[in-house]
Parts: structure tokens; sequence; C-alpha cells
């Protein structure tokens, strides 16, 4: 799957990310063989010198795909938040050096 932003999160990746998290995924094609349907689970926990241990984000995502030319792409992404924590100090490196 193509990423346009590829150099930007491989520029996040490398000024380290603070944060952990853990997934589930599952992925349902329709019968069809020309769209899919994932629903994914996650919980990201973080921690700083500063900041401590702790839940930061507790949600899902349902992330519709199409089949192109044999290719899957992303049609739709909606994101369920079922918790949002602290994200004051979350990728705020990153945010910064995107927002030029």
């Amino acid at each position: 799957m193509e990423f346009p932003y590829k150099v930007a999160m491989e520029d996040f990746l490398e000024t380290g990310i603070r944060a952990q998290g853990n997934s589930r995924v599952k992925v349902t094609i329709a019968d069809d063989g020309e769209t899919a349907r994932a629903r994914s689970y996650v919980t990201v926990y973080q921690a700083l010198p500063d900041f401590p241990l702790q839940a930061i984000f507790i949600g899902g995502y349902i992330d519709d795909f199409v089949n192109v030319d044999g290719a899957w792409r992303f049609s739709q992404r909606q994101a369920v938040p079922y918790f949002v924590g602290d994200l004051s100090r979350h990728a705020r490196e990153f945010l910064a050096s995107t927002a030029e």
C-alpha cells in the first residue's frame, strides 16, 4: 500500500516514539473479493522520564478497502475513540516539525 507521507513518517519513527501500543485486528473480505473491512482495537501507553506510564488512547478503527487492479487500497477510515487521555506530550516533536 502506498503512503503519500512516507518521508514524514520515517522522520517521526527516527525521532523516537515515546509510546507503545497493543492492537487486535479482524479483517472481513466480501464475497465479491473487491471490498474488505478491518476492525482494529488499540490501546496506546506512554511514559517519559517526567511523565508517568499511562494509557493515552483506547479506541479503534473501522477501515474499508477496495481492490484496484489486484492491489488493496484504503477507501475510508473511521476512528472510534473510547478513551482519550493526556496527549500533551504525544508526538509533539513530530507535530511541531510538520507545522512549518
